[in-house]
């Protein structure tokens, strides 16, 4: 018979070992993104507000909105405060394990690609600062990975929405991040002379890498049921965008090229609102 001091000394070791293996490490992953995602907002935001300074500051041409460099600034200003908001909201509400195991990947890639560029003349040298935190932001989540957490797949009008900005979302990048000399001059409406513009193509093939990880995030949300918050979140951030984007044409800040630019986001946040909607609905009558 194990005395009873012996046996609670056990199970408190017990629980202890299994909080630090289980909960330990989600607590750490949403501390890290929440931090990571502080970053991006906040430096995004900036960016989006002040395009030409960030240009001078990454050694990239200054010349003041709304030339089409200052233009490219401030949309990938306004992609890197997204991608915070995507972090800062996952760490804030504590998203399980689940999203961080799934999503770890794109940012792994996002920061080999950001480091190619770099070490391709592609992108400015500092350019090399921001693959090292996609990199160790990537790294950090990696612990996820060994947890292996359920994932439920879904075949519903949800999965026909995200798939939908998926595949639209994942050929514009691909295009923009290996062309986009080809893909600026399109998107923007100018000839073809943008795509003489070293600090347009710089911005396009950084535009390009970043979208990496929203492509592949709206992917996966079309597919596995626990990443259904993300869902949520992408349409309350798609509508975030559009009424930035507005709000800045409106004030003057941005061009209307941008400002219609965002449009179809829009429609897609609404498609998937109304996807999540009815399949709420459908959950709501099956149990009734």
């Amino acid at each position: 018979v194990v005395p009873f001091t012996v046996s609670r000394a056990q199970t408190a070791q017990w629980v202890l070992t299994l909080a630090f293996t289980k909960v330990a490490p989600l607590y750490l992953i949403h501390v890290i993104h929440f931090l990571y995602g502080i970053l991006l907002f906040f430096y995004g935001a900036w960016q989006f507000l002040f395009p030409t300074e960030a240009a001078r500051l990454l050694g990239l041409d200054p010349t003041p909105f709304p030339s089409t460099p200052a233009v490219l600034s401030q949309t990938t200003g306004l992609i890197i405060n997204v991608l915070g908001l995507y972090s800062l909201v996952a760490a804030y509400f504590k998203w399980s394990m689940a999203y961080f195991q799934v999503t770890f990947w794109p940012k792994l890639i996002t920061g080999a690609i950001l480091a190619y560029h770099t070490t391709s003349a592609h992108l400015p040298p500092l350019a090399m600062y921001a693959a090292a935190i996609e990199l160790a932001i990537g790294l950090a989540s990696l612990m996820a990975f060994g947890y292996k957490a359920p994932l439920t797949t879904r075949f519903d009008r949800v999965t026909f929405a995200q798939l939908l900005h998926a595949v639209l979302s994942g050929l514009f990048t691909t295009a923009l991040m290996v062309r986009p000399g080809i893909v600026l001059p399109l998107i923007l409406g100018k000839d073809a002379s943008v795509a003489r513009n070293q600090s347009a193509l710089a911005w396009g093939y950084a535009m390009g890498t970043l979208e990496i990880m929203m492509m592949w995030t709206y992917f996966a949300s079309a597919l596995f049921r626990e990443l259904e918050p993300f869902v949520r979140l992408s349409v309350y951030s798609r509508l975030y965008a559009l009424v930035l984007l507005t709000g800045a044409y409106l004030a003057g800040a941005a061009t209307v090229t941008q400002a219609s630019g965002i449009l179809p986001d829009g429609v897609l946040a609404l498609i998937s609102a109304w996807a999540l909607q009815t399949a709420a609905e459908r959950t709501r009558s099956k149990r009734e």
